[in-house]
């Protein structure tokens, strides 16, 4: 037992020494990377970086095979954290989205394929039992999955979702290729996108990317429900959600430090 007891907290202090790094890392970090720096042998480093992805403490990118904070580690960031300091800056930004369309104003930031929330302003609409740190609604079927979605090439986006159909969560996702494929290029056209009852029913999300430097970084989106008369029409709410976006690409100084640390860019 106690032996069992030793590699039961070995291993914790282990894992918890990866998430120590990958936090502090200024860019997402190899694997051969992070034997150096924690000094664990090669298969123990990537075991428990198996467990750590699984779990949302690490993500790895599936084209560099490269390791970064997931998550739940992003929320424990230190107050100088680049991720920290994106989320102060870019309060007052949705501070006054949230007050010109009085209602749920969310920042993501993706992070591979994952789309973790930064920050939330509650609306008419309380978000609780819809959102958690790690967003698991389908990227096929939701504002920040299809953001995500419109940044990635053709054939990633393939291999990540596969030939079609789509599974359906509601009777109005989208599930044909040709349809999804339409309305990523409008993503572009129009810069926002507008999915209506697609994640769950009687809500409507409007979301626009966050960029740097021509990459997608993070997307804005306001949610609320589909089942009422809103003040702004479709398009202007899309147009607010645009603003902000592109606002916050333009003007957060933190934005720089955050995609080193997001995609090494």
């Amino acid at each position: 037992m106690k032996t069992e007891t030793n590699g039961t907290v070995g291993t914790l202090a282990r894992g918890l020494k990866l998430i120590q790094v990958l936090t502090e890392a200024p860019a997402p970090i190899s694997l051969a990377r992070l034997v150096r720096a924690t000094g664990f042998d090669n298969s123990t480093c990537h075991r428990i970086l198996q467990t750590l992805t699984l779990e949302g403490w690490a993500v790895q990118d599936q084209l560099t095979r490269e390791y970064a904070a997931g998550p739940h580690a992003l929320v424990r960031c230190a107050p100088w954290h680049p991720w920290s300091l994106f989320k102060l800056q870019a309060r007052t930004h949705l501070e006054r989205l949230n007050e010109r369309t009085k209602e749920t104003v969310g920042l993501i930031a993706f992070t591979s394929i994952e789309r973790v929330i930064v920050d939330v302003i509650h609306g008419q609409l309380t978000l609780s039992s819809y959102y958690d740190i790690r967003l698991a609604s389908p990227l096929h079927g939701s504002a920040s999955g299809k953001i995500l979605l419109s940044a990635m090439p053709p054939a990633r986006r393939e291999a990540l979702l596969g030939p079609g159909p789509y599974p359906a969560t509601t009777p109005y996702t989208v599930t044909e290729p040709k349809k999804l494929t339409e309305q990523l290029n409008e993503i572009s056209k129009n810069g926002f996108v507008i999915s209506r009852d697609e994640s769950f029913m009687g809500l409507v999300a409007y979301g626009a990317p966050i960029t740097y430097r021509g990459d997608t970084l993070g997307c804005i989106v306001i949610t609320c429900s589909s089942d009422v008369e809103h003040v702004f029409d479709d398009e202007r709410m899309g147009h607010e959600c645009k603003e902000t976006g592109e606002l916050i690409s333009s003007v957060v100084p933190a934005i720089h430090q955050l995609s080193h640390f997001l995609a090494g860019f």
